[in-house]
């Protein structure tokens, strides 16, 4: 089906999700710009799984469906993706030492203590550095103050998102 639809399509990607696989297709016009695997990729760090496969064909497991993103969460990724550069750890922890104000040491800890290397540009990676944070809160016992600063650290992490957003959006005009 997928190489179906990318033999008709040749200038599109076509993404496929089924309860426990994902499939991706590009079209060989869009070859130069995007990979099959790195697309999975991107689903397979959402969804716990792990992929892989040539330049126009690539499949991954989704071992928890219920982290499979909406349509339009999908869509959005990939646009920042292909517009972002990836950004690794280091060069997200040297963008959170830029911000001002400073926050609090014990919430600095928590944020550079939750940043790993993701595919992703900036504010979608400081955006899932937040549901992150926030849900691991939610799955956790009671632990009083330890609670209070990842779901301080989650905020952040999302008020951030939103500024990297606007300066994305400022740096293009």
């Amino acid at each position: 089906m997928v190489d179906g639809l990318r033999a008709q399509h040749p200038s599109s990607a076509t993404v496929v999700i089924a309860p426990s696989t994902a499939y991706v297709g590009v079209g060989d016009a869009l070859l130069d710009k995007v990979k099959a695997p790195d697309v999975i990729r991107v689903i397979s760090s959402y969804t716990g799984g792990r992929g892989g496969g040539r330049a126009h064909f690539a499949s991954g497991s989704i071992p928890d469906p219920s982290k499979i993103p909406s349509t339009t969460t999908l869509v959005d990724l990939f646009t920042d993706y292909w517009n972002n550069p990836e950004m690794t750890r280091e060069q997200v922890l040297a963008w959170l030492d830029t911000r001002r104000p400073t926050p609090p040491a014990s919430v600095r800890e928590r944020l550079r203590n939750a940043v790993h290397d993701a595919p992703d540009g900036l504010a979608v990676h400081l955006a899932r550095h937040g549901r992150e944070l926030l849900e691991r809160s939610c799955r956790a016992a009671e632990r009083g103050r330890e609670l209070a600063l990842d779901l301080l650290a989650a905020d952040a992490f999302a008020t951030y998102a939103f500024e990297a957003k606007a300066e994305e959006g400022r740096s293009r005009r």
